[in-house]
């Protein structure tokens, strides 16, 4: 986002339906309002459901930013679906 010096600070979600953008909701979540992750966002959802803070105990958004700034390789994993046959794959 703009003025975030090029490290990661904040995560949005959009949707294209019909050629138009729909944003994200907002959380229904009392105590953790907006529609986007953030580090506040991530830290009072932490706090609202009592959950430990591991994102940040392992670096947050600035470990997340040093990640995406290195090398990756995407794994992915494919399976024989008896239900569809891997339809999804042929999709359009």
């Amino acid at each position: 986002h703009k003025g975030s010096n090029g490290r990661l600070s904040e995560i949005t979600r959009l949707y294209v339906q019909n050629g138009k953008v729909v944003a994200n909701s907002e959380s229904k979540i009392a105590g953790n309002p907006g529609s986007s992750l953030t580090s506040d966002f991530c830290s009072k959802q932490k706090s609202v459901f009592g959950d430990i803070d591991d994102f940040t105990k392992k670096g947050g958004w600035n470990g997340m930013s040093d990640a995406l700034a290195a090398p990756m390789v995407l794994v992915m994993s494919l399976w024989h679906d008896h239900h569809s046959n891997m339809l999804w794959l042929d999709s359009t």
